[in-house]
């Protein structure tokens, strides 16, 4: 891997997602990660450690959903990618207690890199799509 290749860092972020979960944040963000999206929805500033537990949060309902890749574009630090997660709605999120069902969700990261670590990430996903996969009969 050309870690010095942004691409190549958020590349990696996702087959270590995909490989270990949660276990592959420290080797992939930096100490001083944000997500201001995150932090709005969480009412507070995220930390790399509240990153984690909000993860491993979404990996309780989600059980270890799988990330495909499907587009990745980058400009300098700046990496933008378009991915569909897979897996089976396990626990409770975005109001809905566990279904079982399995799901596919499409969406949107933005990341930037800096010393070969993601330092920060927006997230846009389709959570209308997700909603009438898990309500429906």
């Amino acid at each position: 891997m050309d870690t010095k290749d942004p691409k190549a860092v958020v590349r990696r972020w996702i087959e270590l997602w995909n490989e270990r979960g949660v276990d592959g944040v420290d080797e992939a963000f930096a100490e001083d990660f944000r997500d201001e999206q995150l932090s709005a929805r969480l009412g507070q500033p995220v930390t790399l450690e509240l990153f984690k537990t909000s993860l491993r949060a979404l990996t309780e309902s989600m059980g270890h959903a799988q990330f495909d890749e499907h587009e990745m574009i980058a400009e300098g630090d700046r990496v933008v990618v378009r991915w569909t997660v897979r897996g089976v709605h396990h626990g409770p999120i975005w109001g809905l207690t566990a279904t079982g069902k399995s799901f596919e969700i499409e969406g949107v990261n933005i990341f930037s890199v800096r010393d070969r670590r993601i330092i920060e990430r927006s997230t846009f996903l389709d959570i209308a799509s997700a909603l009438i996969q898990l309500r429906s009969e």
